[in-house]
């Protein structure tokens, strides 16, 4: 999901540019970092205490919750906090994909975790 934010945010930045004539035009780049940055480290620290699985799924949720209203964005600076915010949950879901997978990965496939 992460790396999913990534591309659509830049496959985006190029026409949603077109269509608002931002003053700055990598907004949405320092938009998705710096929620991505947040989103890491409140899922990150987070995880332990609310459980790691309902972090991940809702660290999913956000991202498909704010996307959707990303989409009917109506100016530049609402598109571009809208990305932060699905940033936010993309970053939970960079640190944690992997624990998830470790953590219920049966026994009888750990092998692949090796070398």
């Amino acid at each position: 999901m992460d790396s999913l934010l990534l591309l659509l945010q830049s496959i985006i930045a190029t026409p949603a540019g077109y269509e608002f004539t931002p003053s700055y035009s990598r907004a949405l780049t320092i938009a998705v970092y710096v929620g991505m940055l947040f989103g890491a480290i409140f899922w990150g620290l987070s995880a332990d205490v609310i459980g790691r699985r309902f972090a991940f799924n809702t660290s999913l949720f956000l991202c498909s919750l704010f996307s959707i209203i990303a989409g009917a964005a109506p100016n530049w600076p609402a598109l571009a906090v809208f990305i932060a915010l699905l940033g936010f949950g993309g970053g939970g879901n960079l640190v944690m994909d992997t624990t998830v997978f470790i953590e219920y990965l049966p026994s009888k496939k750990q092998w692949v975790l090796s070398k």
